[in-house]
């Protein structure tokens, strides 16, 4: 139904407007928590420690890669820098 609504707003098909959407990380399909934390997980961030910040998160806040835990509002995902 999103896809349909995206699609017609912005004059593709909801197949195209599907296809974006999933593609990009930056662009959720499904309600997330409140807070978004994401760790860049590139060769000179873990270098720097990112999986370990990344597992002392995971730990604190019980939270999986790419979920949610309603009990804390938040979701983490691990991706590459964007800059």
């Amino acid at each position: 139904m999103r896809s349909l609504l995206l699609g017609v707003c912005l004059q593709v098909s909801p197949a195209r407007a599907e296809e974006v959407a999933t593609f990009y990380v930056m662009f959720n399909t499904k309600p997330v928590g409140r807070h978004v934390v994401e760790i860049c997980t590139n060769v000179s961030c873990c270098l720097t420690g990112a999986d370990r910040i990344f597992s002392t998160l995971k730990a604190k806040l019980g939270v999986e890669n790419r979920t949610s835990a309603a009990a804390v509002a938040a979701r983490m995902l691990k991706k590459e820098s964007e800059g």
